[in-house]
């Protein structure tokens, strides 16, 4: 059984190197590509984020830029493992949505286990149709404040983190970038249902 807590060590010098599970496409007369994992998802980044490794290993993305700062991945599971896992530890909320209890597990652990110090959550509960949560996060890792913006994804069978993170004093300027990273998300549908 899965189910995925985040876990970065945003210090590591990481390397970069193509996954065979990633394709991607190149959008003409744009700064972006649009990215297709599994066949599962696609998601457009902008054309200076690279493929890496080691942002985190239970990742199914895995984009960045050390110039720039900025990074981004992409962390899903199966909805019905994460629904019987959180009934069998009693940390089910019946009165909340899957999505809820699913963006609500993951801000209790950085609120507990990263320490996070400031938690901001977005006026967003859709993408593409989807129901979503969005939130902004800072927390301090050695000498550095760290921003992301993560949002949470529900589909019919799934549960995603998408989670972009820069330094503090540059999460304004890619603010939009983050947000347009979130609002490409589209789920592939598989017709053999």
């Amino acid at each position: 059984m899965r189910f995925f807590f985040l876990f970065l060590s945003v210090f590591i010098f990481f390397t970069s190197c193509k996954d065979n599970t990633v394709k991607e496409g190149l959008q003409p007369n744009s700064n972006f590509n649009t990215i297709t994992v599994d066949s599962l998802y696609s998601l457009t980044l902008p054309k200076y984020m690279e493929a890496m490794t080691n942002l985190h290993s239970q990742a199914s993305l895995q984009y960045g830029s050390h110039y720039k700062d900025t990074y981004t991945v992409v962390i899903n599971e199966n909805k019905d493992n994460f629904i019987g896992y959180f009934h069998e530890i009693r940390r089910y909320n019946e009165n909340l949505s899957v999505i809820q209890n699913y963006a609500a597990a993951q801000v209790n652990y950085f609120k507990e286990s990263m320490n996070a110090y400031k938690i901001e959550h977005y006026n967003l509960s859709k993408i593409n149709n989807y129901n979503a949560h969005q939130f902004r996060v800072e927390q301090k890792i050695n000498d550095f404040n760290m921003a992301y913006m993560i949002a949470y994804i529900e589909t019919d069978d799934d549960l995603f983190m998408i989670m972009s993170w820069t330094r503090l004093e540059k999460f304004d300027q890619l603010e939009d970038t983050f947000t347009n990273i979130n609002k490409s998300f589209k789920h592939i549908q598989n017709n053999l249902k």
